[in-house]
């Protein structure tokens, strides 16, 4: 299918910064916008916790239009299908720009939408394209490279009432260390990427239409514009006379000017810090938002496909720049697992698991990678069913990631569907002997986590993932004890004795040593340690051993000699003395 690319009204009105002016004001509600056009998706941030999306379309020439008063079952719907920065719809013949320089759609829907820079029977059929949608395809193709080397583009912008608040040298500084800062768009870019993708400025660049109204030739990868509308009018409107300047001023598109424009607008031109279009070339900025390496960053982010990162909150996932942003000049921090994985940068430190396999080792940050080195520690370990997956990562803190917000020496853990353009969830940061669980495809993930060590060169994480199998996989042999297959060879009763037990056993048990002929009567006497020798023997064992004297008085038995003698004593007589002694 051909597409329309003649019919539009716009463009061929655009010619000059007055001619897009008068186009913008005087048209209003009744010139209808008839070309088809590429839709564009745009994120912007609040630079608090919020962020919103707008349904945006780009002309032919680059100028860029919000869509507003869209059908709402489109808008809903088929909208979301849309993929940005390749898909194109033709708008409703009714359309219109409206005083805040958006599209006012008038409650319809595209009459067409066309997948591709090209349509799919355009391409299947053989019909020549265009050099249009050459350079479209062409476009196309260099925005969705992650890697090489891409142009840059920095726009001081400035409207009738105001001025951003630097001077070029300083924005350029800001944004490739032309004067020495150390940390900036380009500078971050490349460590993140370990070289694979250098943001470098424009190529220097005179006008060939000086409107002498302060619009300067791009030194540096910057340049000044003059637009001849107030900060008061809004973005919708400087942002498309930015565009429409640029391109009056140097002859060609402004998106043909580089692969990435960045657009400073005054203070208190637009709401919120920043945004940018999903797979485009243009990204907005608020005054000295423009300069903060977080936010070009982020936003740069987005014109390659980046989703945001969040945890709770939309974009609250702080370990990596797709989270909040920050009032930092200098911050050194790079991306989360997910988007690392989406960039594509570690191809020979990644590892992919799925249903019944597991991953034991350890990963190293990304700080540590080495480029085209197969044999290293991985840096990234996926586990995948279908569409879905999760990605692990140590978040090592230190060298270029050494201001990471969240998560820092942790093992950290995203979710992220697709392939393109899709925000990513983070789900854990694990410290030491940490463990996270989860379910992906219907089967459960588990993540362990040994000690970490944080050394700046080889400091790694130990983990074990093990998805959709148990933690200790059984034994591939038999145990060498295994459990009784049958009855213990002693079980326990099944049922009471009929009778008691006797309390003691009906036959004596063997003694160690020879049982003796016949029980005896009574237990022996223990012996004596020095008996005496008793006159009549015990009849009965003494309860005690026998003391070896005896204890009778024998004094009192001094009378009778009979008496004295039986009590054991000795009887003597001499004369008239009679005694009763004990024996000795």
């Amino acid at each position: 299918m051909k597409l329309n690319l003649s019919s539009y009204l716009i463009a061929s009105a655009i010619t000059s910064v007055s001619g897009a002016t008068n186009t913008l004001r005087g048209s209003i509600g009744h010139r209808a916008l008839e070309e088809d056009v590429t839709f564009l998706l745009a994120v912007h941030e609040d630079g608090k916790s919020d962020s919103w999306e707008t349904l945006n379309v780009e002309f032919s020439n680059g100028a860029t239009y919000e869509l507003t008063n869209a059908d709402a079952t489109w808008a809903k719907g088929a909208a979301k299908g849309l993929q940005s920065g390749v898909d194109r719809i033709q708008l409703p013949a009714n359309a219109v720009i409206n005083s805040q320089g958006k599209i006012d759609m008038k409650g319809g829907k595209p009459k067409g939408e066309v997948k591709g820079f090209f349509g799919r029977d355009l391409e299947e059929s053989g019909v020549p394209r265009t050099e249009e949608q050459e350079r479209n395809l062409a476009e196309l193709r260099r925005r969705q490279l992650k890697t090489g080397t891409r142009s840059v583009l920095a726009v001081r912008v400035v409207t009738t009432d105001k001025t951003v608040g630097y001077g070029e040298a300083a924005l350029s500084d800001d944004v490739f260390g032309t004067t020495g800062d150390v940390v900036n768009l380009r500078t971050q870019y490349s460590a993140c990427s370990h070289g694979q993708l250098d943001f470098q400025p424009i190529s220097d660049k005179d006008m060939t239409s000086n409107p002498n109204d302060g619009t300067t030739n791009i030194r540096n990868g910057v340049v000044t514009i003059k637009v001849n509308n107030a900060s008061t009018e809004g973005d919708g409107v400087v942002r498309p006379a930015t565009t429409n300047a640029l391109t009056a001023a140097f002859g060609i598109a402004a998106r043909d000017l580089a692969d990435h424009v960045m657009y400073c607008l005054p203070p208190g031109t637009m709401s919120g810090i920043a945004y940018a279009y999903i797979n485009s070339w243009n990204s907005v900025f608020d005054d000295d938002w423009c300069r903060y390496v977080s936010v070009q960053m982020h936003e740069i982010g987005h014109n390659i496909n980046l989703a945001h990162s969040g945890e709770g909150q939309t974009y609250d996932d702080q370990t990596g720049f797709m989270g909040y942003s920050y009032s930092q000049d200098d911050q050194k921090m790079c991306f989360n697992n997910a988007k690392s994985w989406q960039l594509g940068w570690f191809p020979d430190a990644a590892a992919t698991i799925g249903v019944g396999q597991s991953y034991n080792g350890p990963l190293k940050g990304q700080v540590n990678y080495i480029v085209g080195d197969p044999s290293q520690d991985r840096v990234l370990v996926k586990i995948v069913s279908g569409s879905e997956a999760v990605y692990v990562g140590f978040n090592h803190q230190t060298k270029h990631n050494i201001n990471t917000a969240e998560g820092g020496n942790r093992v950290t853990v995203q979710s992220y569907n697709g392939s393109g353009y899709s925000a990513s969830t983070l789900l854990s940061k694990m410290s030491s002997g940490g463990s996270f669980s989860g379910n992906l495809g219907g089967q459960t993930y588990t993540i362990n986590v040994g000690t970490i060590t944080t050394n700046t060169d080889t400091g790694v994480a130990p983990v074990s993932i093990t998805y959709g199998a148990p933690t200790t996989p059984p034994p591939t042999s038999v145990p060498a004890t295994p459990p009784p297959t049958s009855v213990p060879a002693t079980p326990p009763p099944t049922s009471p004795p009929t009778n008691p037990p006797t309390n003691f056993p009906t036959t004596p048990p063997a003694p160690t040593t020879s049982a003796p002929t016949k029980t005896p009567t009574a237990p022996p006497s223990p012996p004596p340690t020095k008996a005496p020798v008793p006159t009549n023997p015990p009849t009965f064992p003494p309860t005690n051993p026998p003391t070896p004297k005896p204890t009778v008085n024998c004094v009192e038995f001094d009378k009778n000699k009979k008496t004295c003698e039986n009590a054991g004593c000795t009887w003597t007589q001499q004369g008239s003395n009679k005694s009763c002694e004990r024996n000795a």
